[in-house]
């Protein structure tokens, strides 16, 4: 709060708008989440002013009354990184003309009296407690009175003088933030005592009156300093909207927009901290060109008769150079300086020179990595910059090494004489400086080069050739010292790289013309190692390889990551990324002439992306080629298949444009996102290539195509998909299975009794529709003549997101249970991944929560993740066409929902979301039906009650009997103790419950347990039977956390049982488990009871408790229960791993066939009848090559697994094992049955190799 007074204008503020209202504006990092405006604002009035924040509103007070008062459209944000601001705004930008006083900032809500009380005291001439009191009195976070004495203000800003031909006119002025006189460069060339300007990042600059406007020719120059802290975005010197220089990308890089090409170029920041850097600017109206030390870093090409003009002045540091404010440079600036021409190379250099910089040290000369042998060729090699010329003296251990006076000290051959220290001098005619040392050890090589790997290449003329170290260039690149089978012929043979530097171990071979697909064997001789003496190869080393293959039905996928999320050129960007096109930091395939296969939704930011290979044209003709990106792509494409041959046909320089008709230019309205015709044959290759780049945002590239003869609307074209697609791989990749995929038990799950039920064909069962307003275009309604109800969703206006709801009534549970949703619909939403129909459950009037994927059974949701806008982002749902949609039929989906109580309620809804613009086919969704059924169980939690549970116990009781401890809502057993009074036993046993239905029963108890360990003591479950007696369930039957392995040893009535022993998993740090265990089928109107024996020998016990139990259930039927085969397979090309794909498949009797979406290692799904009689199996695979596991099967119960072992003894070689035996004379088989064999198995006097293995058939 505050009072304010105007004077004679007014002007817009963070207090006052619209020049006769007040404003009370609220914001966050992106802008105002909440404007108040009201009230009158007169000239030479006071008023008292209050703005007041809730957390849901912003309210203005003036004169103590409330005026306005707006609901914030999301949450407010305060900004750190600016101060607080009386009298303007933390931007800078607006100033208030008028007097304030009296400022006081809250950290809570004033109340709308305590606001009145605050203006009447101001302006009651004697009230009865001073203002400052009161306002003191309620604990503001600041208060400024503003009381000071005056202090009359500069008549103008310090002057920044010009010395250049403009003169006094060109003067600018220091503004207040930054400092003046700071201190500068100490280069001799600088003079004595060189003062410059420091900036702090948050304000102050220095303004000129200078403009750039409407030159031809341009020089810009300054010298910089940063320290170890940056400003993210920080102007050096330039003109906003003509030509901005300085920090961009968090500091990472130095950006110069010149706004007469509409881009701009970045380099990294090419200075170390603490340390003086020159940068220059020129622009000749051909090209910008931009320097550092006087060196050229980065050149942006583009004709500009002029450069432009804007209403800016050219600023340093900040404060109107890459925005109209602000953006403060973080550093020290000196020397700036702007010409009217353009300044040559050499004057830059020379400008640069005359600083008279001492040397310094860039790059500091290091050992080459590995071991030095002797015959090696090494060099050393330092980088250092200052002013021109530089000297070079390079030392071994102190001393001088005469006529090694270059920056690379270099040995063609290093002995073992040069050992020792180097270092070298660098000095100009303002001073030296020497490198750090570097300690060079020789040893001697004994060891011959080995022969490693061979390959191919994508021409197949080509062989590169791997040797285990560096080899001699002579031996290495003579061609008669490589022969090839098959009849090729080594035309010559060439050293991947100079010796002395990586990749000196690699030599090319060009040969005649290999068959792709075809096995070869590479024979080497006579070559050498760089060693002195060399050493040489073993005779006839040799290797096989395959040539490269033509592999169908994808693209290579590559990425290169850490690229600027704000310039989206390709020019600026990727295409002068070092690493591109030879070192991506992500490769992958695509099954299709798009990047969402690989990269599904926006998450990736700030990279350059690549796909190629070949087009495989089925039908000779003219085609059209058409690029829909974002952000800027281009296409490449060749006359044949040779990548050399490839020409640009089409680009898009924007983002975001639609496949466009031909003749429908960019933004530039120079070039085109659809090609021009191209003529191709039938059966031949043409090499493909698409990069495009992105920025922030949407994240994607398609390419799609059109015969002339098509007459389709090119915003209705598809990515161009697989069948017309392929790229050649290199197939010499060694794959295999680390882990095969075993058998899997599986149960089939119980139908369970249905109690909920709508057909929708009488009426539209209860259910209610809520969408989002506005409503969606198609909206759930009732269809009576059909007995359905149906969605039809959004439409192509770009107006979403919608949504809407169609939910059931509540449906009461009739007994506790697992309940399964099961409903007949078809559904069409739009591909890929935009729009969606999703499923969510209420419980007892909670909020509606999603039901998972996970949890389907049947007909569940698409693979991957929403992508489209809306309440289904981030989710998989119903996406695409369901089966048969086409054709009108309806398929059924059935999802676990959950357990729940008896008299629980729950509401079924299903959400059709639709998001911004377009939509599939109509009907969008139609559900047909909708019916719940219910596993029946019986679930008893003792944090409510007893349950009805009684106790028994020996006679004597033992010392801990079973009792229930209603505080900690359990029952709980302490057992016996260590006076070897025993033996005891205490049995907890529960009413008799009634078996709803003639099904299976599971037991599944939450328990924790201390038995005296060694099987002393126990605990056990026992089942009585319509009444009969207690009889112990089987060990067997448990399916989670079963009893202890062995037979109790302790005295009592366990003794040669199994039971629970020792401490359950967690016992010590109080944690629970569940146990589960199949008492058997039973019939409808049975009874059973359950009872928990604890028994405790004579002597001694466990830890107390000695056994907790919490609750159990009893379930009714089979629940539905997933199984999963899992595997794993790794790919070694030449040593280094690559990604392996997977596709499992299945064998109904009719052969194997692909599973649609089973692409990971594990396969997991629910078992249906035919399941039990198919066989299924896993393909590993990567481009080019493919391996097959074991074939596995489910089963209805376990199968012991087989074991295998073998030993030496006097006898021969000894195997013990379970199952069958099984030999063969290589270890990938085929395997036979050893006839007869049984264990253990003797092998007398073994001779050549046989492998063994055991099985369970």
């Amino acid at each position: 709060m505050c009072f304010h007074r105007f004077n004679t204008s007014a002007a817009l503020n963070a207090a006052a708008g619209s020049y006769t209202q007040w404003q009370f504006r609220v914001g966050d990092g992106s802008g105002y989440v909440a404007t108040a405006a009201g009230g009158t604002a007169n000239v030479g009035e006071w008023y008292h002013l209050v703005g007041v924040y809730d957390g849901a509103n912003a309210i203005l007070y003036v004169n103590g009354v409330e005026v306005a008062k707006v609901a914030i459209s999301r949450p407010f944000v305060p900004n750190p990184m600016l101060p607080t601001e009386i009298g303007t705004a933390s931007a800078f930008g607006r100033h208030f003309s008028g007097v304030v006083d009296e400022a006081a900032i809250y950290p809570a809500v004033l109340s709308p009296a305590e606001i009145l009380a605050h203006y009447q005291n101001g302006i009651n001439p004697s009230p009865a407690t001073p203002y400052n009191q009161l306002v003191l009195a309620q604990n503001p976070l600041g208060y400024w009175r503003l009381n000071e004495p005056a202090s009359p203000p500069p008549g103008s800003l310090p002057a920044a003088a010009n010395l250049g031909s403009a003169g006094a006119a060109g003067n600018g002025s220091y503004n207040p933030g930054m400092q003046a006189g700071a201190p500068g460069a100490t280069f001799t060339g600088f003079g004595a005592d060189n003062k410059a300007a420091a900036f702090n990042g948050i304000i102050g600059h220095v303004s000129t009156p200078a403009q750039l406007n409407d030159m031809a020719q341009f020089t810009v120059m300054g010298w910089i300093k940063r320290g170890t802290a940056h400003s993210t975005r920080g102007g050096y010197f330039g003109q906003n909207d003509l030509l901005e220089i300085g920090d961009a990308d968090g500091a990472q890089n130095i950006e110069v927009w010149v706004n007469a090409y509409g881009t701009n170029m970045k380099i990294p920041y090419p200075f170390r901290d603490d340390e003086w850097g020159f940068l220059a600017i020129v622009g000749d109206g051909t090209k910008t060109v931009m320097y550092a030390n006087g060196e050229v870093v980065a050149t942006l090409a583009g004709n500009a008769p002029t450069y432009g003009l804007s209403s800016y002045y050219f600023n340093i540091g900040g404060g109107g150079i890459f925005n109209a404010t602000g953006d403060v440079f973080l550093g020290s600036i000196d020397e700036v300086a702007v010409f009217d021409r353009a300044l040559t190379e050499q004057q830059i250099k020379e400008i640069f020179n005359s600083a008279g910089i001492p040397p310094f040290i860039l790059q500091q000369p290091a050992a080459p990595a590995g071991t030095i042998y002797q015959g090696n060729p090494v060099t050393l090699k330092v980088t250092a910059a200052g002013t021109a010329p530089l000297s070079y003296q390079w030392r071994k251990n102190g001393a001088d090494l005469p006529g090694k006076t270059s920056a690379e000290l270099v040995f063609t051959q290093i002995m073992a004489a040069d050992a020792g220290t180097y270092d070298v001098v660098v000095s100009n005619a303002y001073g030296s400086v020497t490198s750090d040392p570097v300690t060079i050890t020789v040893q001697t090589d004994t060891v011959a080069p080995v022969l490693m790997y061979a390959t191919g290449n994508a021409t197949f003329n080509g062989v590169r050739v791997w040797f285990s170290e560096p080899v001699d260039p002579v031996t290495a690149q003579d061609k008669a010292n490589y022969q090839l089978s098959g009849g090729l012929t080594v035309l010559s043979a060439t050293l991947h790289a100079p010796a002395g530097s990586p990749g000196d171990n690699i030599v090319d071979l060009v040969t005649s013309a290999q068959t792709p697909g075809t096995m070869y064997t590479l024979t080497v001789n006579n070559v050498k190692d760089q060693a002195f003496p060399a050493n040489t190869i073993a005779p006839n080393s040799s290797v096989e390889f395959s040539s490269w293959v033509l592999v169908r039905g994808m693209l290579k996928f590559e990425t290169w990551s850490g690229l600027s999320t704000t310039d989206n050129s390709l020019a600026n960007t990727l295409l002068k990324d070092p690493r591109f096109p030879n070192s991506p930091t992500f490769v992958s395939v695509t099954p299709s002439f798009s990047s969402r296969p690989v990269y599904p939704d926006d998450s990736h930011e700030g990279y350059g992306g690549k796909m190629s290979g070949y087009i495989l044209p089925t039908e000779t003709g003219d085609y059209r080629f058409f690029l829909y990106s974002d952000d800027s792509s281009r296409l490449y494409l060749s006359t044949d298949s040779d990548p050399k041959n490839a020409v640009l046909i089409a680009e898009e320089t924007d983002c975001c444009d639609v496949y466009q008709e031909p003749g429908i230019a960019n933004d530039d309205g120079v070039t085109y996102p659809t090609s021009e015709p191209v003529h191709l044959e039938a059966g031949k290759r043409y090499y493909v290539e698409a990069i495009w780049k992105e920025g922030t945002g949407g994240d994607y590239c398609h390419v799609a195509w059109r015969n002339e003869n098509d007459y389709t609307p090119a915003n209705e074209l598809s990515p161009i998909p697989s069948d017309y697609l392929g790229m050649i791989v290199d197939p010499n990749v060694e794959l295999k299975f680390t882990k095969q995929p075993t058998d899997q038990v599986a149960v089939l799950p119980s139908p369970g009794v249905e109690f909920f039920a709508r057909d929708f064909n009488a009426n539209d069962g209860g259910f209610t529709v809520e969408n989002t307003d506005p409503a969606p275009p198609g909206p759930f309604f009732y269809d009576s003549v059909n007995g359905q109800w149906t969605a039809d969703g959004a439409e192509s206006g770009c107006t979403g997101p919608y949504n809407s709801r169609l939910s059931s009534p509540a449906i009461t549970l009739p007994n506790a249970g697992m309940v399964t949703l099961t409903f007949s619909h078809r559904y069409s939403f739009e591909t890929p991944l935009w729009d969606c129909g999703i499923v969510r459950i209420s419980v007892n009037g909670g909020e509606f929560t999603y039901v998972p994927a996970d949890n389907f059974m049947l007909n569940g949701y698409a693979e991957g993740a929403i992508i489209g806008n809306g309440i289904a982002i981030g989710l998989r749902g119903f996406n695409g066409d369901s089966p048969g949609y086409a054709d009108g039929e309806f398929i059924t989906s059935k999802a676990m929902l959950g357990t729940f109580n008896k008299n629980d309620k729950l509401v079924v809804q299903f959400v059709g979301a639709w998001d911004d613009c377009t939509t599939a086919s109509v009907p969008g969704w139609v559900i047909d039906s909708v019916s719940l059924q219910i596993v029946p169980m019986i679930i008893q939690d003792f944090s409510k009650d007893n349950g009805g549970f009684t106790v028994e116990n020996t006679t004597p009781a033992p010392p801990g009997p079973w009792v229930y401890n209603a505080t900690a809502g359990q029952w709980a057993a302490d057992g016996g103790e260590d006076a070897c009074t025993g033996p005891y036993n205490s049995k907890l046993t529960s009413p008799a419950y009634v078996v709803p239905v003639s099904d299976e029963v599971t037991l599944s108890f939450t328990h924790r347990y201390s038995f005296e360990s060694d099987l002393w003591d126990g605990g056990q479950v026992r089942i009585s039977v319509n009444g009969g007696p207690f009889t112990p369930v089987s060990p067997d039957n448990f399916t989670a956390n079963g009893y202890a392995e062995g037979l109790i040893q302790g005295s009592g009535i366990l003794n040669g049982q199994r039971a629970f022993n020792g401490d359950s998993p967690g016992y010590a740090s109080g944690q629970f488990i569940t146990s589960s265990v199949i008492l058997g089928k039973f019939n409808q109107n049975d009874t059973i009871a359950i009872q928990f024996v604890g028994a405790w020998d004579d002597c001694s016990t466990g830890s107390k408790p000695g056994w907790v139990i919490k609750s159990l259930q009893l379930a009714f039927g089979k629940a539905a229960q997933a199984v999963t085969f899992t595997s794993e397979a790794t790919a070694t090309l030449r040593g280094e791993p690559q990604a392996v794909s997977y596709q499992w498949q299945r064998n109904d009797g009719a052969g194997w066939a692909d599973i649609p979406f089973a692409d990971d290692p594990s396969y997991r799904f629910f078992p249906k009848p035919e399941d039990f009689d198919a066989k299924f199996r896993v393909v590993a695979y990567v481009p080019g090559k493919s391996i097959t596991s074991n074939e596995v099967k489910l089963l209805t119960e376990q199968v012991e697994q087989p074991t295998i072992s073998i030993a030496k003894s006097n006898q021969g070689v000894v195997i013990t094992f379970t199952g069958t035996l099984q030999s063969s004379t290589s270890v990938a088989g085929g395997y036979t049955d050893v006839p007869g064999a049984t264990s253990p198995y003797v092998v007398s006097n073994p001779t050549g190799t046989v492998f063994f293995r055991s099985v369970v058939k």
